[in-house]
């Protein structure tokens, strides 16, 4: 995992020095937010709760940062609220998810690097 996909989150915007940008975006209504930030925030909950055994379920996105590499790979920070469905009590959570289109190849392909309760 690199270091920036570690400092990703909770950041301002700035300019990757080998290429690239960083740039945030806090969501105004926490429950209308963009349909493939609210599926990646999934798949990061998907992946955690298939790792750690519990059962998380997204509630609301908080905010989110996006970077482009090479001008067709992006990662998404994305800062979101949870709820565990067995105490039914809420915490913050984190994922990134690589988004990656291989046009050669016609495919899409997207994998989570973190998955984690923020704190």
């Amino acid at each position: 995992m690199s270091e920036i996909a570690n400092l990703g989150f909770d950041v301002d915007y700035f300019y990757i020095p080998y290429g690239g940008e960083l740039i945030p975006h806090i969501v105004e209504d926490k429950y209308d937010y963009p349909y493939d930030v609210g599926l990646f925030s999934r798949l990061g909950l998907h992946c955690y709760n298939l790792e750690k055994g519990t059962s998380l379920r997204l509630a609301a996105i908080n905010k989110y940062n996006d970077e482009l590499r090479f001008t067709r790979c992006l990662y998404y920070y994305i800062t979101s609220e949870a709820i565990d469905t067995s105490t039914n009590s809420l915490c913050d959570f984190q994922t990134c998810v690589f988004k990656d289109f291989l046009p050669e190849h016609a495919s899409f392909v997207a994998q989570t690097e973190i998955s984690r309760l923020k704190g």
